[in-house]
This record gives C-alpha cells, sequence and structure tokens, in this order.
C-alpha cells in the first residue's frame, strides 16, 4: 500500500475498471500458456502425434508471449511494483533458447582454411566433417588427403544473405514435411536459387587460393573431391547420405561444385530428415571439404564393433574393388569380421565384383568392369586388414566411443581415413536363430539376406518403384524396395518394417534405419516378385526371416522395444526437453518459503508466481477505490450495513452511472452467489439471548482498541468491486472485518475465492475459537486454510463454475452467522459443537449449545 501511495504521488494511476481488464488480460494469457503446455504434454503422452522442431518452436513462442503479457498485466494492476519480474523473465526465456534450440550466430571467420590448421574443436568453423578430419591428420597424425575447408561463415554470406530470403525462410519454418508435394515445391524453388545466384566475389576469389594452395602443396594441379560437412554432420545425428558428394573434380568445376554441394542440402530427403530430426535451417549451416582425390584401388567402410551386436566383440572391414561409393550404397561387399582382442580374421566374405568405380583421367567417374582375374579375389591382403584395425582402435579409443570410418587404397598401396563419425548402435537386444518350426502355423516367405536393423514389425507391403510410390506409403506399411537408397529417410518415421534386395549392413540406408530403429533386412534378392502389395507380413530382423501374415508371439514380445525406441527418439528426446524447461513446476505451495521469484526456474513457475500475486494484489484492490473514475452506488438492504457498489463492467443489469442499487440488479455470478449465502434467512436471522453478559460486556470493552488496531471506525464504507463474472467484497458487519476477493467463470482454470477475516469485539481467547470454527467449515467446504491467532485466509482454487457458486453461498452464510459469534465462544470444547450445528444446516444455533465447563 505504501508503493501505492507513492506511484499515487508522483502521477495518474490506472483506474479500478483498467486495472480489473489488466487482470482479465492476465488470467487470459495465464490460461493461454497453460493450455499450450497441456498439449504439448498431452500429444506426448498419448504417443501418436508426429512432432517436428517448427510445432516446438511455435508452441514455445505462443508461451513466451503470454508469460511476457502476464509480466506486463500484473504492473498495470500495481504500476511497475514487479519490474523485477521481466529480468527472470529475460534469464529464464535466454537458458531455454540456448538448450532448447542451441541458437546459433555464425561468427565471421576466414572463408578457407587449410586442414593442417584444423582441430576438431572448430566444428563450428569448419562444420563436423572437416573437424574430424583436422583432427585425426593434426592430432593422431593418421594418413589423411591434404586439403582445404570452405567455412560456415562463407555459407552465411553466400546462401543466408543473398538466398534464403524472409519469405523463404517463413515458408521452410512452416512447411509440414509430410506433405510430398510442397516438401518437393520448396526444394525445387531453393536448390534452383542457390544454382543460379552469383556467388559473391570474395567467396569466389578465396576458393580459387585455397585450391591454389592445395595444388601447390602437391606440386601438380590436382583433381579433387568437394563433398558436403554441415555442423550436426558426423555427430549424433550422422545425416548419412544425406547431401551430396562430388569426386574428381576438376579445378574448373570447383565454384560450379560447390554451389551444388550447399544445394544438396535442400533436397526432399535432406530437409526431411534434418527438421524430423528437429533442426530449422539456420541450426545447421553447411560447410564444405575439398581433398586431394584418392584415386583407389580399394576402399571401403569400418565399424569398431558389430552395431546389430553388442556382444560380439569384433571389428567389422566392408570393402569393394574401386571407389567406396558402392559400399554405401547397394552392392554386396567384401567383408572382413576381426577380433578386437587379438586381430585374427574370424570370418571373410569376398563375393564376385564385376563392376567398380573409376577415376577418369580429365575428371568424374565411371562404373567399369573388374579384371577377370580380381572378380573373385578379396579386396585387402592381411596387412592392409591389420593397418585398417589399428587404425580403427586408435579412433575408438581417441573419440570415446564406436566409429564408423571410411577408407580408401590408392594404387601404391597407401592407406588414407577419408571420415570418420560415430557408430550408430542398435539399442535393441540380439536374438538367437531359432528352429524353423518355432512357429509352426507361420509360412516363412523369406529366409535371406543380411540384417541391417534389427527389430520386429509388421503390416501390409507396399513396394515402392518411383517417387510417385512414397507419395502413398501407408502409415504402419512394410517398405519393400530393389535398390538402397537415402531418399526411403522420408518414409522411415512410417515404416514398420524396410526389406530391400540389395544393400549392406555398411550402407547409408542401413545407417539411417539404425537411427529411426526400423527393422531392416537387405540384400534379400527377389523380395519385390515374392511379395505383393498389401499383402501382411511380419519381418523378423533378428533372425532374418519374412513370415505370411502376422505372427502374434513375435508382435507382442516386441511391444516394450516399440515404448524404449519411441524413448529414443531424437525428436521426442527434444519435445521432453521442452516439457521439463518450459512446464515443470518447481513452485507447488505458496505458503512456503520457497514460493519467491528467484526460485523460478521455468515458465510454468513464472505462470504460477504471476497468477498467485495477481490474485493477492486483486484481494487489495478495495484499498485503491479512491483511484476509481467509476461511480459507487450504496446497495440498499435490509441490513444495516453501509455497503457501496462499484461496477467494473456488467455487475449490474442497471446501465445508470449513479443512484442507489438493489440487490435485485446484481448481475455478477460472484456476488449473486454471495449474497445468497449473506441474504439466507436463518443465517441473517437476529438471534435472541445468545450473548451473555460476560460476552456482552468483553464486546464493549474492546470495541474502542478494535477501532485502533484495525485503523477504522465502525460504520465506515464497505465495498463491493464487481463485474459479470469478479467480485471484490470488502465487508464491516459488527465489529469484525472481512473481505472476499472471487472470480467465477466457465473457465475453470480461471476460477478461486479468497478469503481474509479477523476481528471482533470480545477478548482474544473467544476470537480465536470463533477463527477457529470458521476454519474448520472452510474445511469441510474443500477451502486451503491458515490461521494466526484471530487472523484467518482460506483460498479455493480452480473449480467447476457451479461448485464455486456452491461455496460462495456458504461462505456467505458463514460470514452472517458468525458475527458476534465471538461473545459465546466461552470454551474450547465448544468450537466442534457450532462447526457440527453450521454443517447440519442449523445456522441460527436454536438448539441449546453445552453450558460452561460441561462435555461436548
Amino acid at each position: 500500500m505504501l508503493n501505492f501511495l507513492k506511484h499515487l504521488k508522483k502521477g495518474k494511476l490506472p483506474t479500478l475498471k483498467e486495472r480489473f481488464q489488466s487482470f482479465q488480460a492476465l488470467l487470459r494469457a495465464n490460461n493461454a500458456a497453460l493450455e499450450v503446455m497441456g498439449d504439448v504434454g498431452d500429444k506426448y503422452w498419448r504417443k501418436d502425434y508426429a512432432f517436428d522442431r517448427q510445432y516446438i518452436r511455435d508452441s514455445y513462442n505462443k508461451i513466451r508471449e503470454n508469460v511476457s503479457e502476464m509480466i506486463g498485466g500484473l504492473n498495470s494492476i500495481v504500476p511497475n511494483r514487479y519490474g523485477s519480474l521481466y529480468r527472470v523473465f529475460e534469464e529464464i526465456d535466454r537458458g531455454i533458447q540456448h538448450k532448447l534450440f542451441g541458437v546459433r550466430e555464425i561468427q565471421p571467420a576466414p572463408l578457407t582454411i587449410p586442414f593442417k590448421e584444423i582441430t576438431g574443436g572448430m566444428g563450428e568453423i569448419v562444420g563436423g566433417k572437416n573437424a574430424n578430419l583436422g583432427e585425426m591428420r593434426n592430432r593422431l597424425n593418421l594418413p589423411v588427403p591434404e586439403g582445404f575447408a570452405i567455412s560456415t561463415y562463407a555459407y552465411k554470406i553466400f546462401i543466408e544473405k543473398q538466398v534464403l530470403g524472409k519469405e523463404i525462410k517463413k515458408r521452410l519454418a512452416s512447411l509440414n514435411i509430410h506433405d510430398p508435394q510442397a516438401l518437393q515445391q520448396i526444394s525445387r524453388e531453393i536448390r534452383e536459387a542457390i544454382l543460379t545466384t552469383p556467388m559473391p566475389e570474395e567467396l569466389e576469389e578465396a576458393i580459387i587460393r585455397g585450391y591454389a594452395r592445395l595444388a601447390a602443396s602437391e606440386g601438380a594441379e590436382i583433381l579433387i573431391s568437394v563433398r558436403s560437412s554441415a555442423i550436426g554432420e558426423d555427430a549424433d545425428t550422422s545425416f548419412a547420405g544425406q547431401y551430396a558428394t562430388a569426386l574428381n573434380v576438376p579445378p574448373d568445376r570447383l565454384l560450379t561444385t560447390y554451389t551444388e554441394i550447399l544445394a544438396s542440402k535442400f533436397t526432399p530427403q535432406a530437409i526431411f530428415y534434418w527438421k524430423e530430426k528437429g533442426f530449422n535451417e539456420e541450426d545447421i549451416p553447411m560447410a564444405v571439404a575439398c581433398q586431394t582425390m584418392i584415386c583407389a584401388k580399394a576402399s571401403g567402410v569400418i565399424y569398431s564393433q558389430d552395431p546389430n551386436n553388442v556382444n560380439r566383440n569384433v571389428v567389422i572391414i566392408s570393402a569393394k574393388w574401386g571407389l567406396g561409393e558402392l559400399v554405401v550404397e547397394h552392392d554386396s561387399p567384401n567383408v572382413y569380421v576381426v577380433s578386437r582382442e587379438n586381430g585374427l580374421v574370424l570370418e571373410r566374405r569376398n563375393p564376385r565384383q564385376e563392376t567398380m568405380l573409376f577415376c577418369e583421367g580429365s575428371g568424374g567417374v565411371s562404373e567399369v568392369p573388374v579384371a577377370d582375374e580380381l572378380q573373385w579375389q578379396p579386396c585387402l591382403r592381411e596387412e592392409e586388414i591389420q593397418e585398417l584395425f589399428q587404425h580403427c582402435l586408435l579412433l575408438e579409443a581417441h573419440y570415446q566411443n564406436p566409429r564408423d570410418i571410411e577408407w580408401a587404397i590408392d594404387a601404391e598401396g597407401k592407406v588414407y581415413i577419408l571420415q570418420t563419425r560415430p557408430l550408430k548402435i542398435s539399442s535393441v537386444p540380439t536374438k538367437k536363430k531359432e528352429d524353423a518350426h518355432s512357429y509352426p502355423y507361420a509360412r516363412v516367405l523369406i529366409d535371406w539376406g543380411v540384417v541391417a536393423a534389427p527389430g520386429i514389425g509388421f503390416g501390409p507391403v507396399h513396394i515402392v518403384s518411383g517417387d510417385e510410390d512414397l507419395y502413398t506409403f501407408p502409415a504402419g506399411g512394410v517398405l519393400v524396395v530393389k535398390n538402397t537408397n537415402t531418399k526411403y529417410v522420408t518414409v522411415m518415421d512410417q515404416a514398420a518394417a524396410i526389406i530391400a534386395e540389395t544393400g549392406n549392413v555398411a550402407g547409408h540406408m542401413a545407417s539411417l534405419a539404425r537411427e529411426a530403429q526400423v527393422p531392416t533386412i537387405v540384400d534379400a534378392k527377389g523380395a519385390t516378385d515374392l511379395l505383393k502389395p498389401g499383402q501382411v507380413v511380419t519381418v523378423d530382423a533378428y533372425r532374418n526371416r519374412v513370415y505370411d501374415e502376422a505372427v502374434e508371439e513375435l508382435i507382442v514380445s516386441e511391444e516394450k522395444k516399440e515404448e524404449d525406441v519411441r524413448k529414443k527418439s531424437p525428436m521426442l528426446n527434444k519435445v521432453e526437453q521442452f516439457l521439463s524447461l518450459t512446464a515443470t513446476l518447481n513452485l507447488w505451495d505458496n505458503s512456503m518459503e520457497s514460493f519467491k521469484l528467484e526460485n523460478c526456474r521455468t515458465f510454468h513457475d513464472l505462470t504460477r508466481f504471476i497468477h498467485q500475486v495477481a490474485i493477492e494484489e486483486m484481494f487489495h484492490l478495495h484499498e485503491f477505490e479512491r483511484s476509481s473514475a467509476e461511480p459507487a452506488r450504496r446497495l440498499i438492504t435490509d441490513f444495516a450495513t453501509n455497503l457501496y457498489i462499484i461496477d467494473l463492467g456488467g455487475g449490474l443489469s442497471s446501465q445508470e452511472k449513479a443512484g442507489d442499487v438493489r440487490h435485485e440488479e446484481i448481475t455478477s455470478r460472484p456476488m449473486k452467489a454471495l449474497w445468497r449465502g449473506v441474504t439466507h434467512p436463518d443465517a441473517c436471522r437476529k438471534r435472541v439471548g445468545e450473548v451473555d453478559l460476560k460476552g456482552f460486556a468483553s464486546v464493549m470493552l474492546n470495541t474502542l482498541s478494535d477501532a485502533g488496531r484495525y485503523g477504522t471506525p465502525l460504520g465506515e464504507k464497505s465495498y463491493a468491486l464487481i463485474s459479470s463474472e469478479y467480485m471484490n467484497f470488502s465487508s464491516r458487519l459488527a465489529y469484525h472485518f472481512s473481505t472476499v476477493d472471487a472470480y467465477c467463470s466457465e473457465v475453470k482454470n480461471n476460477n478461486y475465492v479468497t478469503f481474509q477475516f479477523m476481528g471482533g469485539g470480545s477478548s482474544s481467547e473467544r476470537r480465536s475459537r470463533r477463527v477457529r470454527f470458521i476454519a474448520a467449515v472452510l474445511k469441510n467446504l474443500d477451502f486451503e486454510v491458515e490461521i494466526k491467532g484471530d487472523w484467518l485466509q482460506a483460498r479455493l482454487m480452480k473449480y467447476e463454475d457451479r461448485d464455486m457458486e456452491e461455496r460462495l453461498d456458504y461462505l456467505g452464510r458463514l460470514m452472517c452467522c458468525s458475527r458476534q459469534l465471538d461473545a459465546v465462544m466461552y470454551s474450547d470444547n465448544i468450537v466442534d459443537w457450532y462447526v457440527q450445528a453450521f454443517m447440519k444446516g442449523n445456522y441460527t444455533f436454536e438448539r441449546t449449545p453445552p453450558q460452561e465447563g460441561a462435555a461436548v
């Protein structure tokens, strides 16, 4: 109140109506914020909503805006009293933005950087792939082809400043990735813009200089490989095969190739992948790696562990003659399974290889026949296997996690490491291959191929021959294809399982399937002929079998695994983080010492704190009646009260601005309900002979001291501030003072009643007994109650409107029948009698209560 008076001296303050309007706006914002939190939580627990990052970002912005509006509303009710809320809000907002969205600002940096200057900590500048190449070259001294990085800052000045205008960014942000036509359309527009926009002159010159330095270090004009190195790539999310790689690029094609690599970030499948993983475009700026081209005689992939069986203590090396693209696409490679304990080769598979990718002298690559004498020969010699094995163990030890490593061996037999990233290990327990007769009623359709991602799925077969078949892929379908391809990532979130006629465990699609945890079998030759569209099958990607129809035993055994998979989804992890950072409630009980602004950690905490404080401030609204421009109109009643009504809007049926008001004109829901109780025939009936002489004397003796205690003479005006759904009623009846503040509407979350009571004309002991009587009655009506001596405060929150009206009615009866009751509260044991009498409807207490000293 002192702060209010200080503000009053400084200038004009908002009227009562303006304060109330601010309070209503605050309640609306509170409900809107809580509704969004509830919506996200409901969708999460229902388990049937396809979350994307834009939904999370939109939900966050809505919550943020409404919490900000609540702060503004509170500071309008009591001007600037809670300015510190803005500071706390900004701190919480910054923390959540950083943790939830990883808001990234690309800092100025050199446009090109030689590999010799790059380390693993430079991912923000050169992207994941380049950072790993620099780390391997400069920290581990591994054989990495020389090269240079084109930085993320180069991406910023070209793509973000010149291509992705605000309109494109807005459309990209709101894109529904499950709408194939929309996905294709915006992908085409962005890629065309990238390929046709002139490159900034400074960037052209920097790339040409970077190539010239590289060629000089090699001693001749060279051809290079140009590969994507986006932030986030080759990290926890692999982006396997999502972006373009150009091999054996001549210098006159370097600038064009660079723009093609950037454009590959916006292919339909790439957009789907990074949005489904929870990224926005600005979260993953693209750097590019330019390396001396290794025209490999053999190349491949190393897995430092078996991704489908964590119990096998082995390294798996996959290899092909020629360049490695065939290894990570679809052909069956040579496979060498090496014991991690002693380096012995435990298993060798050397299928025939008839073609390979070969570097053309003038640039580019072509598929050529493998020499007849090499088609059945293993790609690797024993010493090459051992060298790759040692490099693999070194990388795993350095990065402290399983690794996926690409390598190449040149014509002279020198081994090069081309890439490393975390290996996605299946979290699904490995199961032993059971006897073929485990399910005698189930017909086995396929029992060959290779398990690329373990698990069990069932559903109708959907054969995809062209892109148009992807558009009609059904949720829960089994994807059946001839060749593996990373574009199938666009339906992996809907697929129950995948079967491919070609492919291998080291392929890009296999990596994506393990990442998405979709049961997948590859190299299942003849699958598109054996399986028919719409046929329901069960895919057992533990035991490498496809069954006709649904095998119930397998499906039931997989139910828990499906829940585990859901919990590990990157997008669902992001939703969990969202709920933790925004919707967790740390401020539970406003009566506790910890209920303070400085203990707010989430937006939910802020809504709880602001809502509570706003109600407390509205509770004292009657103290500000002198600042109101609204006229106070006297209420004509049969009581000897000095009650005045201030209509804040919709509280009275009469449109008059002055003159007396009769109770029939009250339209305020909470005021009508309370007044029904106050004017209840029994509760307000005069009681004769209820005050004994000792009690009456006590009342008279305490009257003067009461006036001093409360700072108000008996008979001072009482006020009721009302609207259609709100009431603030300050009552001075007889020798006590009480205030009721209530909101009663169809919106359950808005509804509350707060009640404060103090006073009386008798001794402190008798006043304390009456307070205990009132408290006991209110607790029976579901109120939370706090008492200190003869002071009481009670609150009721978030009940349906009918229930609120009923309790306001009872509160009115209680306020009326308890007046002067302190005078007859002659002993502690009589309190329970009065409580029981009230709850039975005996508001006049007509039956004789026990005499002083008698048992109740």
